[in-house]
């Protein structure tokens, strides 16, 4: 997708548990990570995350695919507002949260939907429901 005037790519799936030597099952998405951890790998692969702009145009565009289990999507859009840290992840998840009003939806979520995520520091914040895909600037 173009966003801002710039041209970017964006992996169709995200990283896989082989792709990035993680453990369990080869073909599901790398979770568990980070936000610094997901950008250590993209950054090793001369990749980045992707914005919440760029992951939600190309979502809308029907450019994306997503793996099993579906798990929320990293995405580069970290934040600070002067007491808080949070990143915006995208698409859902499949575990469904039930009880309270509080819990997150579970499930797709359509690709305009974007949840704030507070970082709690100390590498702490990973989850086994969060996993990432690519991006990459283009000329």
């Amino acid at each position: 997708p173009t966003v801002a005037g710039s041209r970017v790519a964006i992996g169709t799936r995200e990283v896989t548990n082989a792709e990035a030597g993680l453990a369990g099952e080869p073909d599901a998405p790398a979770v568990g990570l980070s936000l610094p951890g997901a950008r250590a790998y993209a950054a090793s692969v001369g990749a980045r995350l992707p914005t919440e702009d760029e992951w939600q145009l190309a979502a809308e565009a029907g450019m994306l695919e997503r793996l099993e289990p579906l798990v929320w999507n990293w995405t580069e859009s970290e934040h600070r507002d002067g007491r808080t840290r949070f990143a915006i992840v995208k698409g859902g998840c499949a575990w469904r949260a039930e009880g309270s009003d509080w819990y997150v939806d579970g499930g797709p979520q359509d690709p305009s939907y974007s949840l704030k995520l507070l970082l709690t520091g100390a590498g702490v914040s990973g989850s086994i429901s969060i996993g990432f895909r690519l991006a990459v600037d283009l000329p």
